[in-house]
């Protein structure tokens, strides 16, 4: 039995299952949107995805961080070895908005270090994963699968996909946060890279078009929380490219006092 490799499946059947919980609510077309303490929006299908990642993985001996559900103090979370840290929908906005750029993000940490990475786009039905022993994989979900019972039976590809030639220097930014550091750090970018492409991605999706080589570059200046990265840094630690912070250049650290992961970025090798 490969421990890891169950936690895994059981992470991507969660995923997936919890992608097609947003989905229903999608459809149904009358979700009730509500603001939370800080005044970002919060939908029924935050929740109903959440409800079934916990239904999901909770057989597992390993506790949660959520954006849905109220953290533990620090002094409790600070001794485990373990943790799941989730978004269950990131990209509320985007969903709200109706574009497709959304996605589910569940992470393993282990010691703060993100050591698997599952991302699912529900709309597209693409499913990305990667782990310290499985490099960073890619599969087209089909309607009938409602889950997996192996890893190996998961028909995927190993990224990154096979670059379009001549496409130019790509860096991705955030759809709804620039801050004045970010600008003045586009402005030197171009001059740099007269050529670069700036281009506004929304969600988890940004890191998986840096997996399938579709993007070069993710810079960000500006807090976000630490389940807007951890899944997608676990994803790209496995092709070896790791969120790094921008002052201190080291990769980023899990379940710390405060959740909130600092100006980063990550760049193609």
């Amino acid at each position: 039995m490969n421990i890891d490799n169950d936690i895994l499946l059981s992470m991507i059947n969660a995923a997936i299952a919890a992608g097609r919980a947003i989905e229903e609510v999608k459809n149904s077309r009358s979700f009730a949107i509500h603001s939370k303490s800080d005044n970002s929006p919060v939908t029924d299908a935050d929740y109903a995805s959440q409800h079934t990642i916990v239904d999901m993985i909770s057989h597992l001996p390993i506790p949660m961080i959520s954006e849905e559900e109220e953290s533990m103090p620090y002094e409790i979370r600070k001794g485990w070895k373990e943790v799941f840290i989730i978004d269950p929908l990131d990209g509320t906005g985007e969903f709200i908005n109706g574009t497709d750029e959304y996605g589910v993000n569940i992470a393993l940490c282990r010691d703060g270090i993100p050591v698997t990475g599952v991302i699912y786009l529900p709309s597209q039905k693409e499913l990305y994963y990667g782990t310290e022993s499985i490099k960073a994989r890619k599969a087209v979900i089909k309607d009938t699968v409602i889950s997996f019972s192996s890893i190996e039976d998961i028909e995927s590809c190993i990224l990154p996909l096979e670059q379009q030639e001549d496409r130019g220097y790509i860096c991705l930014a955030s759809k709804s946060r620039r801050s004045e550091e970010t600008i003045a750090y586009y402005e030197s970018l171009r001059r740099d890279i007269p050529d670069v492409s700036i281009c506004p991605v929304g969600s988890c999706v940004k890191y998986c078009h840096i997996a399938s080589g579709e993007a070069d570059e993710y810079t960000r200046f500006g807090s976000v929380k630490e389940w807007d990265t951890a899944a997608g840094d676990a994803l790209l630690r496995s092709m070896g490219m790791p969120l790094v912070d921008i002052h201190t250049g080291k990769p980023l650290l899990y379940n710390k006092e405060i959740l909130n992961s600092s100006d980063f970025t990550v760049k193609r090798k």
